[in-house]
């Protein structure tokens, strides 16, 4: 009896230093995310499911603030950036440039939802065929571009950069038709939208001219 009451009283006390340690990793985890923006290996690892961001009813995670965030350092690291002369750097202005695009997309999913338009897989590869075919004398491989450039891949570039795009025209061209604003409208209704209370910005950005 008194054995079962050790191995009880042992689990009891291994189990309060796991849910110790838990939580104060996940302390350490907070300013390293919201305040430094850590690069850190073990951050982006542990971290990146913590919210940076939030619209509505959606949350725009660490992970994919970073995803963002390495695409726009490998461009300036990358042959193309340095030709176009992309010598910036990883600025606060820059960085929160970066979320502040992950919050637009998520606006105008939101929007065209409302608007009941939608974009295929078919829409957005049509569209990146276009451009690709437009830029084949400068960029032959439009994969090995990509990868080069952003480390990413076709479908990522896709996703990031080709259907937000897309969307936003589509949208705009859609304000057109129903407002005397024109297209113009679509970016007054995001600005509109930045500023209703369901739309959360958590991390810090304490160097950015724009705030």
């Amino acid at each position: 009896m008194a054995m079962k009451q050790k191995n009880c009283t042992n689990k009891a006390l291994i189990g309060l230093i796991v849910l110790v340690a838990i939580e104060v990793g996940v302390m350490a985890l907070i300013p390293a995310v919201y305040v430094k923006r850590s690069d850190n290996r073990v951050v982006r690892s542990f971290g990146s499911w913590l919210p940076v961001a939030r619209v509505g009813s959606h949350s725009i995670s660490y992970g994919q603030f970073l995803e963002a965030r390495d695409a726009i350092k490998n461009y300036f690291a990358s042959d193309a950036g340095k030709q176009a002369g992309a010598t910036g750097g990883l600025t606060d202005d820059v960085e929160k440039g970066a979320l502040d695009q992950l919050v637009r997309r998520d606006l105008l999913d939101d929007i065209a939802s409302e608007k009941k338009l939608s974009l295929t897989d078919a829409d957005v590869k049509k569209q990146f065929d276009e451009i690709a075919a437009q830029a084949s004398s400068t960029m032959p491989d439009p994969d090995k571009y990509l990868r080069d450039t952003f480390h990413w891949t076709r479908s990522q570039f896709q996703a990031n950069v080709i259907r937000p795009e897309l969307l936003s025209e589509r949208l705009s061209a859609v304000y057109a038709s129903d407002t005397q604003a024109g297209a113009a409208a679509l970016e007054t209704d995001i600005q509109t939208r930045l500023a209703k209370p369901d739309v959360h910005i958590f991390i810090q950005f304490p160097g950015a001219t724009q705030k």
